[in-house]
């Protein structure tokens, strides 16, 4: 796709918002496509089992590799071996809580044994 040069000349398109969902793009194809269509490209990640988790939010400056910020309802956090939250740039694990239905605040999904255990069956007070 950037191997085309003038892409917004030969497939001339005008865009509000455009996202982005799956891989993760790089920053080089977020500028190559800003520089063509003058959007910038809105990375979102999820899972197929729990809907968009993190996601670069049209109000809010994109970091260019970034996933972006949780999206409401959901608590992501980077979590360590021994379960404990990382500070910024450190690496470890994409983990989540989350809201078993909306209308029903009180009740979250946790993992049936930690956070590597797999299908989230548990239902807990929040």
């Amino acid at each position: 796709m950037t191997g085309i040069e003038n892409a917004a000349e030969l497939y001339p398109q005008k865009f509000r918002i455009v996202c982005s969902a799956g891989e993760p793009l790089n920053p080089e194809v977020i500028r190559w496509f800003r520089g063509q269509y003058g959007v910038t490209v809105l990375d979102y990640y999820g899972l197929t089992e729990s809907y968009p988790l993190c996601a670069n939010f049209p109000t809010v400056e994109v970091r260019e590799g970034s996933m972006g910020l949780p999206m409401p309802g959901w608590d992501v956090q980077i979590l360590d071996e021994d379960e404990k939250p990382l500070p910024p740039g450190e690496r470890g694990e994409i983990c989540l809580r989350a809201r078993l239905e909306p209308a029903l605040p009180d009740r979250l999904l946790e993992p049936a044994g930690g956070h590597r255990g797999g299908v989230r069956r548990r239902v807990v007070p929040h």
